[in-house]
């Protein structure tokens, strides 16, 4: 950690982290200070390592591959995330879309190996909020109905489909407006009608068409949506699953999945008001063109 904190100040110096905001599989977050004439501003960097570690390149190896190849096979992994930066500053400055602000790639010189610094707006993640803010309100899910979807207009008018629309990937700002990020594997549509696209995404939120390996356009991530408003108005379970407080089993969670992918219609969720319900129905028709 103490590496990364040296390494984000030296690319950006005016930038001094501040604190960790969390781990994952793609790397590590910190929240980061300028102070310019006693006015303090905050932002939230991203570091990517690729690969995460020598255990990764060793495997490689061991699988046959030589030093050629595995660099071949980590730059492909660098630049899908270079694609995932290019997508989102083709967004910047979007209503309700995580901005980016700056960001670093650098090569390592010794070994194989890549460093990615994104600087970009500190907010808090939504599924970290609900559990610091307790359950969101009616009014609180259908402002971030409103919200989600003007950010996918200007997703639709650059032909992005974000096809990962989840509570971890929107964030909330110091105003209470949700917004749209992380598009790691967000993709450019095709100019006319959606091609098949290989099956990406989360299975909790995915609809049945990207499950299925069919043909599919902007309508999955409003399938997405309505799934994540679903759940918040459903004591936090999905459609099929058990009624709150009834005990989860892993068969009633897979058994609740395949039915919602295998195109089963869904119940209302509990705590959602009958003009609500309506919407959220609508948005996750299993038949996006029914």
């Amino acid at each position: 950690m103490g590496s990364e904190h040296a390494d984000i100040s030296k690319i950006w110096p005016q930038w001094k982290p501040v604190s960790v905001l969390g781990h994952g599989s793609y790397g590590s977050v910190y929240q980061v200070a300028k102070d310019d004439y006693g006015i303090r501003a905050y932002s939230a960097v991203k570091v990517i390592h690729v690969p995460q570690n020598e255990a990764e390149t060793r495997e490689l190896e061991m699988s046959g591959m030589d030093l050629g190849s595995v660099r071949t096979f980590y730059q492909s992994q660098v630049s899908k995330i270079a694609d995932e930066i290019r997508v989102m500053e083709t967004l910047e400055s979007a209503p309700n879309i995580v901005s980016i602000k700056d960001h670093y790639i650098e090569e390592e010189q010794d070994g194989v190996g890549w460093n990615i610094y994104i600087r970009m707006e500190l907010l808090e993640p939504l599924d970290h909020y609900a559990q610091t803010h307790g359950d969101l309100s009616e009014a609180d899910v259908i402002r971030l109905g409103c919200d989600i979807c003007t950010a996918l207009v200007y997703c639709g008018s650059r032909k992005i489909i974000h096809r990962d629309i989840k509570p971890s990937n929107v964030f909330v700002d110091q105003f209470g407006s949700f917004k749209l990020g992380d598009f790691g594997i967000a993709r450019r549509m095709n100019e006319g009608s959606a091609s098949v696209y290989s099956m990406k995404g989360t299975v909790k939120f995915m609809a049945p068409e990207v499950a299925k390996g069919q043909s599919y356009g902007s309508t999955v991530d409003i399938y997405s949506l309505g799934i994540m408003m679903y759940w918040f108005l459903n004591h936090h379970r999905y459609p099929f699953e058990p009624r709150y407080p009834q005990q989860l089993t892993p068969d009633l969670i897979e058994n609740a999945t395949a039915r919602r992918l295998g195109g089963d219609i869904l119940p209302p969720p509990d705590m959602a008001s009958a003009q609500l319900s309506d919407i959220i129905l609508k948005a996750c028709r299993p038949d996006p063109a029914g």
